[in-house]
């Protein structure tokens, strides 16, 4: 009876340690002891509240570049701008000292142009004839052209063979023309290389080329018959010089 006692006493003080060890937050050493010979856990209790958020961690390394974007549509247009500031009022005797220079400049051209005809300039379309009066052979007629700028006249239309015409009436002297030949080969060239045939002018200002077959000599002059015919001429032959410039 002694024993049932005692161990009724002591069920009883393990009992009040178990609750007491559930209702407190310190855990007493007791609680440990009790724990550790308590029976097999139980069941999984149900789900807690969620933990509060924790603090944001450091920033990672920057990823690659993606490909470009497509381009935008324009935005819209901004604001009208301020009005500027005044500028300076227009000097209006410096615009009418340039307007007098410009017409004494246009009388000046004009005027020339008179000189020019009446010291021996005659014009086309494309071209100016410059005569002095003055004599050479081939070679010495092509030398005082080149050191004007320009060159032996050469026709290649009416009008300029008959610009060449002038110069040969007026003076009353043959003239060299920039197109020579050769026996060997019965061609005749412009001064620049290119071949001259028949067919470049027919129907055209030269009455008969018929020395195109003959060729007696390589230079050619102009004569003041009929439109201006060419013939053959000795290159050494002192014949009156005629010029072309470009306009």
């Amino acid at each position: 009876m002694f024993l049932i006692r005692h161990f009724n006493i002591i069920i009883s003080v393990m009992v009040l340690s178990i609750v007491s060890c559930q209702l407190t937050l310190d855990s007493p050493p007791v609680c440990r002891v009790i724990s550790e010979i308590s029976g097999a856990p139980g069941k999984a209790g149900q789900k807690g509240e969620p933990g509060e958020r924790g603090l944001r961690g450091p920033q990672g390394p920057v990823g690659k570049a993606g490909p470009p974007g497509e381009k935008g549509s324009p935005g819209p247009h901004g604001p009208k701008g301020g009005r500027g500031e005044k500028g300076d009022a227009c000097d209006m005797q410096y615009v009418n000292n340039l307007e007098k220079k410009l017409t004494d400049l246009e009388k000046i051209v004009a005027l020339n142009h008179k000189v020019l005809q009446l010291r021996g300039v005659v014009t086309t379309d494309r071209k100016y004839f410059i005569s002095a009066g003055m004599t050479a052979d081939f070679d010495e007629a092509k030398k005082q052209c080149s050191d004007i700028g320009g060159q032996l006249a050469t026709p290649k239309t009416e009008q300029e063979n008959s610009a060449i015409l002038q110069f040969v009436r007026k003076y009353n002297l043959k003239a060299y023309i920039g197109i020579s030949g050769t026996q060997q080969s019965k061609r005749f060239e412009y001064l620049d290389g290119q071949e001259l045939t028949p067919s470049d002018y027919k129907n055209s200002f030269v009455v008969k080329l018929a020395f195109f077959t003959r060729i007696t000599s390589k230079c050619l002059e102009m004569w003041n018959k009929d439109n201006g015919e060419w013939a053959n001429v000795e290159c050494s032959q002192k014949n009156l010089v005629v010029c072309e410039l470009n306009q």
